[in-house]
């Protein structure tokens, strides 16, 4: 009988070890699976918080295209009330400044960001007492650097603004990271506008 007994516990013993082996496998199995969809989970998040991030992005974008198609509306709705009546005196030398600073601040911004941009110069004119090259030419205050050719937009620019047209609301600052001037008034597509 101690033989078949010692048979049996050896067969138990034997099966135990396997269920144990295999319980273990399994749990590493588990953990491995739990491993994987934890991977998952994060992965899924960091793809949610890209396109929340894409989102508001496209909100953002599409708003300032609102605010820019707004002012374009306001400033064509009655075109001739931008004009002030009054043509401006320039001489060769101021008009080739007022093209190429336009150029330089307002490249790639539509005839309106180049006009807007003279607009701005021809204000600190008036406000300073100052003449155009010394406007441009301040320290830090305009790109004289990126002063270059200019394009025919700014050449229909440079009438539009020599015959008058305004459309800067008063401006004074202008910049492309947002409001320089303690009075916000407007953006025009990559510009920010304020007095």
């Amino acid at each position: 009988m101690n033989n078949k007994t010692d048979i049996f516990l050896a067969v138990a013993l034997l099966l135990a070890s396997i269920l144990i082996f295999r319980a273990s496998d399994e749990k590493a199995q588990a953990e491995t699976q739990m491993a994987e969809l934890q991977k998952q989970i994060v992965q899924l998040a960091n793809e949610k918080a890209e396109v929340e991030t894409e989102l508001a992005e496209a909100r953002e974008e599409n708003l300032t295209l609102r605010e820019e198609l707004d002012t374009t509306l306001e400033m064509m709705e009655n075109p001739m009330s931008l004009f002030g009546g009054t043509l401006i005196e320039l001489t060769p030398t101021d008009e080739k400044e007022l093209m190429g600073i336009a150029m330089a601040e307002a490249k790639g911004q539509g005839l309106v960001g180049k006009m807007l941009v003279m607009n701005v110069v021809l204000n600190r004119v008036e406000r300073d007492g100052k003449s155009i090259h010394d406007v441009i030419y301040a320290p830090n205050q305009f790109y004289v650097a990126g002063m270059s050719e200019p394009d025919e937009e700014c050449e229909i620019a440079l009438l539009m603004v020599a015959a008058g047209w305004d459309g800067s609301q008063g401006a004074l600052y202008f910049c492309n990271s947002g409001y320089n001037g303690p009075t916000p008034l407007f953006k025009y597509r990559g510009h920010y506008f304020s007095s």
